[in-house]
C-alpha cells in the first residue's frame, strides 16, 4: 500500500489572492514571507536565483525538517515549478497550497513527517515573473492571456516562449516558431532568456533526481519526448509506470506531447531536464477544458487537492521507494485443502538506492491460509533496481473452509526508516463462470464493427475496433454480446478482461456497457482504469469509459451486482471518435463473467473472512467507540448475546468463543 494518504486536505493557513482568487505577484513574495515566519524549522527564507529581463527576482524556497542545514548528502532533492508560462496561475497557486499541506502535516501524519524529514523539497513556483505581473496589469482581476515573458521583440506580443528556449532539440521549426510574434517563439538562441538560464544554473548547482515544471491545462502528466519520439527502455516502462501512480487519483492523461496535447514541442523544460540533466521529469497540465488558463475562484482548491497526491509521491520517488510487483500464484483459483505457492518480486522503484539491506517479511493475514510467517534478508537495493523473491513458501488452504471465504498474504519490506506493505487477497473457491471469450475462435460470438488482432494478452489473437491501423474519423463502431448471459443465480457478478487503449485524450472515447433483456436502456460501466468523460467532443460528462494512452496489458474488473439475478444480461464495448485524431484504438482478450459463491459467515465473523479472530474484536471495540457506525449487518454478526446492543458483553463471548476454538 502506498506511504501517503491521498485524502489529506488540511490547508487551514492556505488562503486564495485577490486576482481571480490567485495571488498577485506581491501577494506571492508576501505569502513565501509569511510561510517562512510561520514554519521557520521548515520554510527557508526566499532566495533568489536570478533575474528575470524587466529584474524582478526568481524566487526559491526549500521544505525540508532542518531547512537551514545543507542535508543534501543524506536526504534526495525534488524540484518543483510553475508560471514558466505567465497565463497560468495554477502552476504556482497548487505548490503554495503543497507547502501548506507539508507544514500543517509533520506532527500530525506519519507518513508526511517521515517526507519532511527525509527529502530536501526545492520550489520555485513562479519562473515567469515579468509575464505574470504583466497579466496583472492588463486583467487585475485574473483572466490575462499573455504567455511569454517580457523580452522585447514582437510590438503587440513581446516576449519568449521560456518553454521553447532550453537547448535540448532547440531551434526546430516542428516544435517552435522563429517568427518573434508567435506565441511560441523559440528566441534568437538557446538559453537566450536569464529566466530559463536561472533555472537551468539552479538544476546544474543541485543533485536533483526529478522535477516536476507545473503548467495548464487540459488532465495531463506529460512525459519526454517533446517529439514524439518514445524514450529507450527501460525509461519508457518507468516513465509510464510512475506515471500511472501519479494519476491514479486525478485521472489525468499521461504520454508524451503528441500522444496527449497533440502538437510536438521543442527546446522544452521537460526534454532537457530529461535529455540533457537526466533527471526523471514530467510536465502536469492542470485543469479540464472548462477551467482553462484562469479556474474559477471555487475550482482552485478542488485543483490543488487533486494534484496533492502527484506531488507527495514525486517525493517520495526521489529517494527509497519500496515496492512488490509480478505477484503469480501456482494456480489461478484455490479451494479447500489445496497446496499452492505465491512468487514476486522485491522492488526499489525510487530513485535513489536504499538504505540498506531489504528485510522481506511474509505472513497470513489469518488462519485459511496456513504457512510458516518468513523472513529473508535480501542486499541493498539500487535505484529502479528489482529482483525475485528467492524463497519458495508452501501454503496450504485450510480444509475446513468454506468457499467464498477471503484470506491472503502480507508482505511488508523494510530498509531503515523506509517501509512499504503489500496484501495479496486470495479468495476461497473456483468462481462460478457465466460468459468467457479468449479471442481464439474469432468473432463467432460478437455482432458489430470490430475484428480480431494478432497482439493478444494471451494467445494468438485479441478484439479490438481497428484491425488494420487506426480507427477512423466520426464513427461510432461496437463489437456486441450474440447471445445474452444468465445471472439468476448470482448475487455478486464481475466482468473482468485485459485491455490496452491508444485513444484521444478529452475527445475520443471507449465504453464498456450492459443491459438486460427487459431493457433498451445501456449501463455504462465503472472499472479500476475507466475514467470519466471530459464533456468535450464525443464523451458525455460525468460518464466512464477510456481514453489517453495505456501501452501495457492491464487487467480490467467491473462490478455488475446492479445486474445481478437477471436471466439476460446483454454486453457492448463501443468506440466513438470525433474529427480530429486518429489513434490506433482499443484491444481487449480474455473476456470473463464470473462470480465466487458467497462465504457463509457465520456469529461472531464481523469482518467476514470467515475466520472468527482477534481482529474481529477490534471490530467490536471500535463499534463500542463509534456507535454511530454500526451497520444492520455488522450487528448481525456482533451482537452475540442478541440484546441488539454491541457492548463489552459482545467481546467477553467473543473471546471465550475463540479460546474454546
Amino acid at each position: 500500500q502506498s506511504r501517503f494518504n491521498p485524502d489529506l486536505k488540511r490547508d487551514d493557513g492556505f488562503e486564495l489572492g485577490s486576482m481571480g482568487g490567485n495571488y498577485t505577484f506581491s501577494e506571492y513574495e508576501a505569502e513565501l514571507d509569511s510561510l517562512h515566519l510561520l514554519y521557520p524549522d521548515f520554510v527557508s527564507q526566499k532566495e533568489s536565483i536570478g533575474q528575470s529581463v524587466e529584474g524582478r527576482d526568481i524566487w526559491a524556497v526549500k521544505i525540508s525538517d532542518n531547512v537551514n542545514q545543507d542535508e543534501s548528502e543524506n536526504e534526495p532533492q525534488v524540484l518543483y515549478t510553475g508560471v514558466t508560462h505567465a497565463r497560468e496561475p495554477l502552476g504556482m497557486m497548487n505548490l503554495i497550497y503543497f507547502i501548506y499541506n507539508l507544514c500543517e502535516n509533520y506532527g500530525v501524519d506519519s507518513d508526511v513527517s517521515y517526507l519532511m524529514d527525509n527529502r530536501e523539497m526545492w520550489f520555485i513556483p513562479i519562473v515567469n515573473p515579468d509575464g505574470y505581473v504583466y497579466n496583472e496589469s492588463i486583467e487585475p482581476n485574473g483572466g490575462g492571456m499573455h504567455r511569454k515573458n517580457r523580452q522585447p521583440a514582437c510590438d503587440g506580443n513581446e516576449g519568449i516562449d521560456l518553454n521553447r528556449n532550453y537547448s535540448f532539440n532547440w531551434g526546430g521549426d516542428w516544435g517552435s516558431s522563429g517568427e518573434p510574434c508567435s506565441d511560441v517563439y523559440r528566441g534568437e538562441s538557446e538559453f537566450s532568456e536569464p529566466e530559463t538560464q536561472a533555472v537551468s544554473d539552479f538544476i546544474m548547482s543541485k543533485d536533483f533526481k526529478n522535477v516536476l515544471h507545473y503548467h495548464a491545462y487540459s488532465n495531463l502528466l506529460i512525459h519526454s519526448y517533446g517529439s514524439g519520439d518514445y524514450p529507450f527502455e527501460p525509461d519508457l516502462t518507468y516513465l509510464r509506470e510512475v506515471g500511472a501512480e501519479m494519476t491514479k487519483y486525478n485521472n489525468y492523461e499521461v504520454g508524451t506531447g503528441p500522444e496527449t496535447v497533440g502538437y510536438m514541442v521543442n527546446g522544452d523544460a521537460v526534454d532537457w531536464s530529461y535529455g540533457d540533466q537526466g533527471l526523471i521529469a514530467y510536465t502536469p497540465e492542470i485543469g479540464g477544458w472548462t477551467d482553462g488558463f484562469w479556474p474559477a475562484t471555487d475550482r482552485i482548491v478542488p485543483l490543488c487537492e487533486e494534484n496533492l497526491w502527484p506531488n507527495l509521491y514525486f517525493a517520495q520517488l526521489a529517494g527509497t521507494l519500496l515496492g512488490v510487483s509480478n505477484v503469480e500464484m501456482s494456480q489461478e483459483y484455490v479451494n479447500p485443502g489445496d497446496l499452492f505457492t505465491i512468487t514476486f518480486d522485491v522492488e526499489n522503484i525510487g530513485l535513489s538506492e536504499s538504505p540498506g539491506p531489504v528485510m522481506v517479511t511474509v505472513t497470513p493475514i489469518n488462519s485459511i491460509i496456513e504457512f510458516t510467517p518468513v523472513t529473508v534478508e535480501l542486499p541493498a537495493l539500487n535505484a529502479r533496481e528489482s529482483i525475485p523473491f528467492p524463497q519458495i513458501i508452501d501454503m496450504t488452504v485450510s480444509s475446513s473452509v468454506g468457499i467464498g471465504c477471503q484470506s491472503g498474504i502480507e508482505i511488508i519490506l523494510q530498509s531503515g526508516e523506509e517501509e512499504f506493505s503489500k496484501t495479496i487477497e486470495i479468495a476461497v473457491g473456483t468462481p462460478d463462470l457465466f460468459m468467457t471469450d479468449d479471442a481464439e475462435a474469432g468473432m463467432v460470438n460478437w455482432i458489430g464493427g470490430w475484428g480480431l488482432s494478432d497482439e493478444a494478452a494471451e494467445g494468438e489473437f485479441s478484439f479490438t475496433d481497428s484491425p488494420y491501423g487506426d480507427y477512423e474519423s466520426w464513427v461510432v463502431n461496437t463489437m456486441e454480446l450474440l447471445e445474452p448471459f444468465d445471472l439468476t443465480e448470482t448475487s455478486n457478478p464481475e466482468l473482468t478482461f485485459k485491455a490496452r487503449w491508444e485513444i484521444e485524450p478529452n475527445w475520443d472515447f471507449v465504453q464498456v456497457l450492459a443491459r438486460s433483456g427487459t431493457s433498451d436502456e445501456w449501463q455504462p460501466l465503472v472499472g479500476d482504469y475507466t475514467i470519466f468523460g471530459s464533456g468535450n467532443g464525443v464523451q458525455n460528462a460525468g460518464e466512464p469509459g477510456y481514453d489517453g494512452t495505456q501501452l501495457q496489458w492491464i487487467v480490467e474488473t467491473m462490478d455488475i451486482s446492479e445486474f445481478a439475478g437477471e436471466p439476460e444480461v446483454y454486453l457492448r464495448f463501443t468506440l466513438l471518435s470525433d474529427g480530429y485524431v486518429e489513434r490506433d484504438g482499443f484491444f481487449v482478450d480474455d473476456i470473463k463473467v464470473l462470480a465466487l459463491p458467497e462465504a457463509e459467515t457465520g456469529l461472531g465473523d464481523v469482518n467476514g473472512d470467515c475466520s472468527v479472530d482477534v481482529a474481529d474484536i477490534l471490530l467490536i471495540v471500535d463499534m463500542i467507540l463509534h456507535p454511530e457506525t454500526i451497520e444492520d449487518t455488522e450487528l448481525q454478526y456482533a451482537d452475540l448475546n442478541h440484546d441488539q446492543v454491541i457492548d463489552v458483553l459482545d467481546i467477553v463471548l467473543l473471546i471465550q468463543f475463540i479460546l474454546e476454538g
